[in-house]
């Protein structure tokens, strides 16, 4: 399957399954912690799949006139959101 017809969860879990490890051995080695590496590639993780969705998001959206920006435009989409 091409990485345009795989759905986002997949292709987020690949992502994560993939790199989860190294990241996160990297950390222990530089901050020395374990429990902390751990919450900073976990965090790491969140902010990505945040900012996978709001990049998934329409940014411009056909008018009559050509195009106009939606309310979802990049100034928009740049406010935190929360996580569920």
């Amino acid at each position: 399957m091409s990485e345009a017809a795989m759905p986002a969860a997949q292709q987020f879990h690949d992502l994560y399954r993939d790199h989860r490890g190294w990241l996160e051995s990297w950390l222990r080695r530089r901050m020395g912690n374990g429990s902390d590496a751990a919450d900073l590639s976990q965090d790491t993780f969140l902010r990505v799949l945040a900012s996978s969705q709001r990049i998934a998001a329409p940014i411009w959206r056909p008018s009559a006139s050509g195009c106009s920006p939606t309310s979802t435009s990049v100034a928009a989409s740049s406010k935190p959101t929360s996580m569920p």
